[in-house]
C-alpha cells in the first residue's frame, strides 16, 4: 500500500455541511454527483488530509467539456490545500 493513502477505517473527517445535496448543485451536475462523492473519498484517503472542508462543482473550470470537481482539505500542518478531479478521471479509476 502506497504511503500517500490511508486504510478504509483511518480517512479524514468530512466537516459539516461539506456536501451539497443533489437539490443544492445546478441540474446539469445532478447526473454527475456520485462523482463528487467519489472525489471526496479519494481526498480523504491521502495521508496529508486531515479533514475535508468542502467540495463541489466548479462554476468555472470544464475540462474536455465535463464538469471538473474541487475539494478543499486541510492537510496535517493545518494548511488548506484544493484538490481538482474532471469526470473523465473519475470515470477511469
Amino acid at each position: 500500500m502506497s504511503s500517500e493513502v490511508l486504510e478504509a477505517d483511518k480517512l479524514a473527517p468530512i466537516e459539516q455541511n461539506t456536501l451539497p445535496s443533489k437539490n443544492q448543485i445546478s441540474e446539469e451536475h445532478v447526473p454527475f454527483y456520485e462523482y463528487l462523492l467519489q472525489a471526496v473519498d479519494r481526498v480523504r484517503s491521502l495521508s496529508a488530509c486531515s479533514k475535508v472542508l468542502w467540495a463541489d462543482f466548479s462554476v468555472s473550470v470544464q475540462r474536455r467539456g465535463s464538469p471538473v470537481i474541487y475539494v478543499r482539505y486541510e492537510n496535517t500542518k493545518s494548511d488548506t490545500h484544493n484538490a481538482y478531479f474532471d469526470i473523465h478521471e473519475l470515470e477511469s479509476n
